[in-house]
């Protein structure tokens, strides 16, 4: 094994995809979008600007 290259030899298998959990990913999308827009934000967030960013229409509560 090279110093410089520890990982030369160890190369990782591919992902089971049976391990995927699309509902968590995409939870990890919206707080994602969420923190950094709050990050940049010069004030909180308006309910407008969460619903906007999580893709809810606040009138009805749908998802665009």
């Amino acid at each position: 094994m090279s110093p410089l290259h520890p990982r030369e030899e160890h190369r990782s298998e591919p992902l089971d995809e049976r391990l995927r959990d699309n509902a968590a990913l995409d939870e990890i999308e919206l707080t994602s979008r969420l923190m950094i827009a709050a990050t940049g934000a010069d004030a909180p967030l308006s309910q407008d600007e969460v619903d906007e960013l999580l893709g809810v229409d606040g009138d009805d509560d749908s998802v665009n």
